[in-house]
């Protein structure tokens, strides 16, 4: 027998499997059991997977020793395990073979890895720790665990994660329910496989630095409390997607720069008391589709605020009269104005260029015309022209002589 199925049938307390020399796959979720029994001797000669979902043992199987040469995954979750016999050295030195182990669902305060064991060769690339009572994860490791593709430490409560740059191959990270959790990143060593992370629901304030997790394609940070997302703080990546839902955001992407917002593939921001008038660039609104407006309401500025607004139903406040009166079209950033600004910069730099040699030449140009006209200066007059473009325009008082004046008084 190779397979044994007896998940979801209530049995209970002791489960003994002497003699079961051809088993491979173990499957007994659901059940009553507190202890296994495996027999060093008599027990599977190559077990390979075993599943104890939701039973109820108290600690770990330490039956499972004679099966630690072969086993490749290992789930104990739903259990009321508290503790972990050698913490690292179990995973590391006893179990080489191990690839899937998932614990989650425990009593667990703790999950260490003792660093002068971290550089032994293992195979473990999936690993569960989510639900538990965990407040250090990995805190004292100092080498690399280049195993670990996939760490899930959701719902627990951690205050610090610092593992990025000891997890070089990590892929998959689940961070939810952490409730002020510190995200500390090396600038200088940190992940660059790293794909999908989730931070959901961890009461974040501010923005933890994600600019170098270059493969990074899912970015969750739902249900924190961010009241702004830098675009410094995010990465330039291709095909990512971000969710921002149920923070405190009033406005959102107008510091991201042109090649951020053209690689985003999706964005959720739903929950967010986003400002009415001027939310997110246009291009943004396209990705996210139409924002909802509250039927029946009006978008005012904000009590004490100019620059914010929200949308507002006339009945709800007693200064409504007084807020409408405010109410005037908000002018949105410009975005891209990167752009708009250089050729604007550009403009005003010619213009100062031309102004000095305007000054210069025009006085110079009226000097030659006059050097050339002043031998013939005192029989110039000035004549009115009705030419729209002549530069002068006005005709002066001419001098009549004696002779004129003496013909007019005999005629």
């Amino acid at each position: 027998m190779e397979l044994l199925e007896i998940g979801n049938i209530g049995i209970g307390y002791e489960l003994n499997l002497r003699g079961c020399k051809k088993l491979k796959w173990l499957h007994a979720d659901n059940n009553k059991f507190g202890h296994l029994i495996f027999g060093e001797s008599s027990g599977p000669e190559k077990l390979l997977s075993v599943s104890l979902n939701s039973n109820l043992f108290k600690e770990w199987p330490e039956s499972l020793l004679d099966v630690s040469h072969s086993l490749i995954t290992l789930n104990l979750a739903n259990n009321l395990i508290d503790y972990l016999p050698e913490n690292g050295k179990l995973l590391m030195t006893l179990f080489p073979c191990l690839e899937q182990l998932d614990l989650s669902g425990n009593k667990l305060n703790r999950f260490e890895l003792e660093s002068s064991l971290t550089n032994i060769p293992t195979k473990l690339a999936y690993l569960n720790l989510s639900n538990n009572q965990l407040q250090k994860f990995g805190n004292s490791i100092k080498e690399e665990l280049p195993s670990i593709e996939v760490l899930d430490l959701s719902n627990n409560q951690l205050k610090i994660f610092n593992s990025f740059e000891w997890l070089p191959s990590l892929v998959f990270l689940y961070l939810n329910q952490n409730e002020g959790i510190n995200i500390q990143i090396n600038k200088r060593k940190t992940n660059f496989k790293l794909i999908f992370l989730q931070l959901n629901n961890c009461l974040l304030e501010e923005m933890p630095d994600f600019s170098k997790f270059l493969a990074l394609k899912s970015l969750e940070l739902c249900g924190n409390k961010l009241t702004e997302v830098p675009g410094y703080l995010l990465p330039i990546t291709r095909f990512l997607e971000y969710d921002f839902r149920n923070n405190s955001l009033n406005k959102l992407g107008w510091d991201w720069s042109e090649t951020q917002i053209e690689r985003i593939s999706g964005l959720k921001v739903d929950g967010n008391p986003l400002d009415c008038a001027c939310p997110m660039p246009e291009r943004l609104i396209k990705i996210v589709g139409e924002l909802e407006k509250p039927k029946g309401y009006i978008c005012v500025p904000k009590l004490n605020s100019s620059t914010i607004f929200h949308w507002q139903h006339p009945l709800e406040a007693l200064d409504f009269i007084q807020t409408t009166s405010n109410n005037f079209p908000q002018n949105c950033p410009s975005k891209f104005s990167s752009k708009i600004k250089t050729e604007t910069n550009n403009s005003i730099n010619f213009s100062l260029f031309l102004l000095p040699i305007l000054l210069i030449t025009v006085p110079l140009i009226i000097g030659i015309l006059m050097l050339l006209n002043i031998s013939n200066w005192n029989d110039l007059h000035w004549v009115k022209t009705t030419t729209k473009s002549s530069m002068f325009a006005y005709e002066p008082l001419q001098i009549k002589n004696g002779n004129e004046e003496n013909n007019v008084d005999n005629v």
